[in-house]
């Protein structure tokens, strides 16, 4: 998109992904649409329908591509390793050591979410997608449980 509009975050928003997100507002700074948003990046426009998902997806993709001289489809169509389903032994034990690196070097938990830690897991382990903040979150809560039992 070649013209010129002015994008805001989410008001209220929590995630960090928004710093790379806004929503298209007239010159009265109303939302035009709240069912998509714009990427700051490459301002493409991407659906929104309450959560991140389809943002944090965009954008892992609109940063991993190289920039292309010529107009070619071959970016978009590059392949990737497929992921573990989460209920495989290696999906289970990536995670189980996940939760042991937050718990034993006390890391706060939105290293999960952070930008540079996920560069690395998909470079050292792409097949595996890292669980969510909260899923870490109850895991590590639970871990903590199951110390003060024994």
């Amino acid at each position: 998109m070649s013209e010129n509009f002015k994008l805001v975050p989410l008001s209220g928003a929590r995630s960090d992904i928004w710093q790379h997100f806004g929503f298209k507002v007239n010159e009265k700074g109303i939302i035009l649409n709240k069912n998509q948003v714009f990427c700051k990046k490459c301002k493409c426009a991407v659906g929104y329908s309450g959560n991140t998902t389809n943002l944090k997806s965009h954008f892992q993709q609109c940063t991993s591509t190289k920039p292309s001289t010529s107009n070619t489809l071959i970016p978009y169509f590059k392949q990737t390793p497929s992921k573990l389903s989460n209920k495989t032994k290696r999906a289970k034990e990536l995670t189980k050591s996940l939760v042991k690196f937050v718990i034993k070097d006390l890391r706060p938990l939105s290293i999960i979410e952070g930008e540079g830690f996920l560069e690395f897991m998909e470079i050292a382990v792409p097949e595996y997608s890292v669980p969510c903040k909260q899923t870490i979150t109850r895991l590590v809560e639970q871990t903590a449980l199951n110390e003060r039992e024994i």
